[in-house]
């Protein structure tokens, strides 16, 4: 990605965080950014949400097991 791309996705974040302040919307920054991320909201919010109960499933069955084990 190029200089130019970069100051100009910056840019971009920085006016969606300034609406969003505006219209007292909360804001939920990941611990580690990684910029693949930057295009998240282009996404379907159903195609997020599997994704997340995914994760909340494997995160349960993970925990369950190890919890039986001892």
């Amino acid at each position: 990605m190029g200089k130019q791309q970069e100051v100009k996705e910056i840019e971009q974040v920085k006016e969606r965080r300034a609406v969003g302040r505006r219209a007292g919307w909360a804001e939920v920054e990941s611990m580690f950014h990684d910029t693949r991320y930057h295009k998240i909201y282009n996404l379907s919010s159903i195609i997020i949400v599997l994704v997340f109960n995914e994760k909340a499933y494997l995160f349960e069955r993970t925990h369950k097991e190890k919890k039986t084990k001892g």
